[in-house]
Formats: C-alpha cells, sequence, structure tokens
C-alpha cells in the first residue's frame, strides 16, 4: 500500500461524497491543520476503503494568504485547485467528523455536532465528545499535529510519550508526502529549535524517520542539510508578508474563542508573523481592528506577533479594545507575569506589550485566557 502525491490528487478529485467521512482541521487553517487533513485522509482512505475527504476550514480565496502552504504544494504537484473546502460541504451529507490540529468544533460547525468520530490532536483537551475512544482519540502535547500523522502512518502509537519507530513502517509513504510531513513539523518547532521548547522527543524522532523516507540515499549529514533547506525556503515564504494589507494580515492565522459563564465573551486571536510596527505602518491599526471586532461581534481582539531570525526569537501583544478586566491583568497580573509582558506605546491607542516568555503561542495562551475569564465570571 502506498501514500503517493497521485494517489492524493486522485482524492481530492474525489470531492466530498454523500455519506463522506470529512477531515477537517481547526479555523486558523494554518500549514499543520491544511497538511494533517489532507494526508491523514488519504491514510484512512487508503488503509479503511471507505471515502474520506480533506476539507480546509477556511475560504477558498483566503488559502493565498498562506504562502508557505501554497509554495509547498505547488513544489510537490499537489492539486490545490482540486481542494474540498467548509463552503463546499453539505453538512447534511456527512456521515462522520475526523477533527486534526483542535478538539472542539467551531460555532459555525455546530451542524456537525454528533458526528465526530476521531480526534488527533495536540491542543489542551476541551473533554468533549465521549465517544471517541481508545486510538480514536489521541491528544498529546507534541509539536506539531502532523507529528502524530507521520507516526501512525509509521506504525508507531501516536498516543506514546517514547513512540517506537519501525525499521520498516506498514505502509508506503511517498518521499514527496513525506518532505509534506517533515516541512509541517519544521516550521512548527522552529526547526526543532531547543530555545523555542515546542519540539518534543517525539517531533525529533517523527522528523528523523521523516527524512530517511525523504533523501534515503543521501548521508545523514546530507539529510539534515536538505531538512534545513526546505525549513528555510517554507520561512520564507511564511514571513514574505508585504505584500499582504492589515485585514488580510488578521485573518491569515486567526481564531474564535468563546469564554466566560456560558461562552459569552467571544475572544478573537490573530497570530501575524511581523512586528506590530510593520503592521501599523500599513494603514489605520486601530480602524481596522475596530471594524474587524465589529463585524465578528467580538468582545475584543488580541494579536500575537511573532519574529524569528537567526537564532533570536521575538514576540509582541496587542489587544483592542481595552477590557476593564483583561488589561490590568495583562499588565500586572499573573499573565503578566506568565508571559513576561512589559508595556510598551509601539502603536499609539492600542494597548502593547513585549512577550519575553517567547515559548507561550497561541496554543499555550488560550487556556490561560479561558481559565482566566472563568475565574472572573
Amino acid at each position: 500500500m502506498s501514500l503517493t502525491v497521485d494517489r492524493l490528487n486522485d482524492l481530492l478529485a474525489r470531492g466530498c461524497k454523500n455519506g463522506s467521512t470529512i477531515v477537517i482541521g481547526n479555523e486558523s487553517c494554518d500549514m499543520d491543520s491544511v497538511v494533517s487533513s489532507l494526508v491523514y485522509s488519504l491514510f484512512l482512505a487508503e488503509t479503511t476503503g471507505a471515502d474520506y475527504t480533506p476539507v480546509l476550514n477556511v475560504a477558498r480565496e483566503d488559502l493565498s494568504l498562506r504562502c508557505e502552504v501554497v509554495w509547498i504544494l505547488q513544489k510537490l504537484g499537489i492539486a490545490a485547485d482540486r481542494i474540498t473546502f467548509l463552503a463546499d460541504v453539505d453538512a447534511a451529507a456527512v456521515a462522520r467528523v475526523v477533527l486534526v490540529d483542535h478538539n472542539k468544533l467551531a460555532p459555525c460547525l455546530a451542524s456537525l455536532e454528533g458526528k465526530v468520530y476521531e480526534i488527533l490532536d495536540h491542543h489542551a483537551d476541551s473533554e468533549l465528545y465521549a465517544e471517541t475512544v481508545g486510538a480514536r482519540r489521541v491528544i498529546r502535547t507534541v509539536g506539531s499535529v502532523c507529528t502524530l500523522v507521520a507516526l501512525r502512518i509509521l506504525g508507531a502509537d501516536p498516543a506514546a510519550d517514547d513512540p517506537a519507530i519501525p525499521e520498516v513502517p506498514p505502509v508506503n509513504l511517498s518521499p514527496e508526502l513525506a518532505m509534506l510531513l517533515l516541512g509541517t513539523i519544521l516550521v512548527d518547532t522552529l526547526n526543532n529549535d531547543p530555545a523555542v521548547k515546542k519540539a518534543t522527543p517525539s517531533d525529533v524522532a517523527a522528523c528523523s524517520a521523516l527524512r530517511r523516507i525523504a533523501w534515503g540515499a543521501e548521508s545523514c549529514e546530507e539529510q539534515i542539510a536538505k531538512a534545513d533547506a526546505l525549513f528555510n525556503d517554507l520561512v520564507d515564504g511564511r514571513t514574505n508578508t508585504g505584500h499582504l494589507t492589515i485585514p488580510m494580515s488578521l485573518r491569515k492565522d486567526y481564531k474564535q474563542f468563546h469564554m466566560g459563564a456560558g461562552g459569552s465573551i467571544v475572544v478573537g486571536i490573530s497570530s501575524v508573523l511581523e512586528s506590530l510596527a510593520s503592521l501599523a505602518g500599513k494603514g489605520d491599526l486601530v480602524a481596522e481592528l475596530e471594524a474587524r471586532r465589529r463585524e465578528l461581534g467580538l468582545a475584543f481582539i488580541l494579536i500575537m506577533c511573532f519574529e524569528h531570525s537567526g537564532d533570536q526569537a521575538k514576540r509582541s501583544l496587542a489587544l483592542h479594545p481595552s477590557s476593564a478586566s483583561l488589561a490590568p491583568e495583562l499588565s500586572t497580573g499573573a499573565l503578566a507575569a506568565t508571559l513576561e509582558l512589559r508595556e510598551t506605546s509601539a502603536v499609539p491607542g492600542l494597548l502593547t506589550y513585549d512577550q519575553g516568555a517567547v515559548c507561550i503561542s497561541r496554543k499555550l495562551l488560550t487556556p490561560m485566557l479561558v481559565d482566566f475569564f472563568a475565574n472572573e465570571s
């Protein structure tokens, strides 16, 4: 049994049939969500013979904002024009849902409640969908959900803290799809950089196995050099944000959360791969944030900026509008201490902070905010 680009393109061409199981990532639709939904769908379809369809949880026109995703799909010959997007799916025709890179359906997917069949994820466990049990529920902390996908394909137990990867995988994974998974893990872990504290032993083991599949004829040193080059190409594409307007940047990697009593506090968090000053230099950032807040019915919106150059990583944070409860917490409270925040004046009219704890990403900040607003309620 082989997992190849040709087989993936055939799967994409079939679209979402009546009675299909869809495999869908989170609403930020970053590289991890895109790649895990594509490759895991193919693995499930090939190993079970059932109909599985990868679905991207984003508007079709917004895929182009994810430059690194577009680049790698083109490089490997994956037919992006055949991909199924959420707007293409008739929820009534969906038999089951596999969640990758998240474990709680967003409100826009409420029509799929009761159909969640499997979860493969690396975020905090929302403890929902009790019917997903055993091998159909793997939620554990790793740098990238593509690590869990790779471990399962390679014949290891993705739920194990120290997974044993067989010398000969039970499934023949093509070099191209190995590169696709590998590149995603490297982007998510910043090339397994220990200083960023994202990579786990499972990520490192998966990367080593995927390098051997991608460039098996090369020496270990050459494999690592090619993986480094792949990482650099992807980062160049990912951080090429100069052409993006403020609204594009805010949409590119965005998630929305319902917090507080009864989920009454709606919070939007945009992850942006440029400085606050650079983003603000593209127009009236405060006005654009207020327009987006009103459009989406948000209590407030956070921008989490991340910059990475060489061995240096930097994070900053912006809050709009000022919140009577959250603003003091970010300035002098427990969150300020945990995130190592220092208030700045980077953008007039915005509450802005430098974040010393660069290892705390949106994935880690979100459960902290959930706990904060739960206690506030």
